[in-house]
């Protein structure tokens, strides 16, 4: 996934072993960064990142959840 690609989303979705702060950045404030975190092939915990101003973002854990883990093109 490239970051440019999603500048300027409100809401991202992707499973991932912990929230990418370049993604975070990316967040317009009131955005929101949903995903599983955790090990691979595990429990997992859904995450909520919101970006509530320029520079401070709220986290927390909505549900118990499993996911296969998000794999990157070798293209």
């Amino acid at each position: 996934m490239r970051l440019s690609a999603i500048r300027g989303e409100d809401r991202v979705t992707a499973a991932l072993g912990q929230p990418p702060p370049p993604l975070i950045e990316q967040l317009k404030v009131g955005g929101r960064l949903v995903m599983p975190v955790g090990p691979a092939y595990t429990t997992q915990q859904l995450t909520v990142v919101e970006k509530i101003a320029p520079d401070k973002t709220t986290t927390r854990a909505v549900a118990l959840v499993r996911f296969v883990p998000f794999t990157r093109s070798h293209n």
